[in-house]
């Protein structure tokens, strides 16, 4: 509720200004002038010009998708193994080596279908995964909330043979709106 809240009192700042800059732009357009130089003109402009990129800025879509591939060099089996356990990410996730001191707490089986992990941290927020579906060796599922943002995105681990390794596709959609 706080943060729609923000975004309606962000939207109607944003409105008063373009109103502004449009009343000037206007009332220029008409053969009215602010003085030369004043200080009144140049607030005007740099309102209106921010109102713009403001708006622009709602008027993106809040959902998005990311979608990365990389080829492993090791079997499936040994790939899954270590997606399919929460305690695992560790050793190979990016959150965990900028902050070693995170704190960490797992929920669940040790692995696939239900397993999850929380974690605290100071410099990468906090944040809470679920594993939703497994099929070994081919697929992990999750659900990744950031309570920070009030955001719950959805992802794929995709695994599939390529060659001697195993190519990994990592996809995550949300919705941050």
């Amino acid at each position: 509720a706080r943060r729609r809240g923000v975004q309606r009192l962000h939207r109607r700042g944003a409105l008063l200004a373009l109103c502004v800059g449009f009343t000037l732009v206007h009332g220029m357009a008409h053969g009215q002038e602010a003085p030369a130089g004043s200080v009144f003109a140049y607030f005007t402009g740099f309102t209106f010009a921010g109102a713009l990129l403001f708006a622009g800025g709602y008027a993106l879509s809040p959902k998005f998708t990311a979608v990365r591939s990389t080829t492993v060099a090791a079997p499936a089996d040994k790939v899954y193994a270590l997606i399919a356990d929460p305690r695992e990410w560790k050793r190979w996730t990016v959150w965990n080596q900028r902050d070693p001191a995170m704190q960490i707490t797992y929920s669940g089986p040790p692995s696939g279908t239900g397993a999850g992990w929380a974690w605290e941290s100071k410099s990468e927020g906090d944040g809470k995964m679920n594993f939703t579906a497994a099929e070994p060796n081919r697929r992990l599922a999750y659900e990744l909330f950031f309570p920070d943002f009030g955001t719950t995105s959805t992802g794929v681990l995709e695994l599939a043979a390529d060659g001697t390794g195993t190519k990994v596709t990592w996809s995550m959609n949300g919705d941050m709106g």
